[in-house]
């Protein structure tokens, strides 16, 4: 379960609204830190794209939650294009 972060109230995990005060549940006490291979991978997709793809791919196959599988997913996405325009340039 989760907590209301206005007034601390219980919410179940797939609450959208508080309904002690109405406020929106954004969040709450579920864990959605990114994980550090997953912010590995963006940063060095925009380097060095080959480590950024796989980064990227082991964070999205062992990603603990969404934020991290988004992360990895991004590292992937940017990792490509910067080495498409590598080569255009080359």
């Amino acid at each position: 379960m989760k907590t209301c972060n206005h007034c601390g109230a219980q919410l179940l995990d797939e609450a959208v609204m508080c309904p002690k005060c109405g406020c929106p549940a954004i969040g709450g006490g579920t864990n959605q830190k990114p994980s550090g291979i997953s912010i590995a991978a963006l940063i060095c997709a925009f380097f060095i794209p080959l480590l950024g793809w796989i980064l990227g791919g082991i964070g999205k196959k062992n990603a603990p939650n969404n934020v991290s599988r988004d992360l990895s997913v991004a590292g992937i996405v940017i990792a490509t294009i910067v080495f498409v325009v590598n080569l255009l340039l080359l």
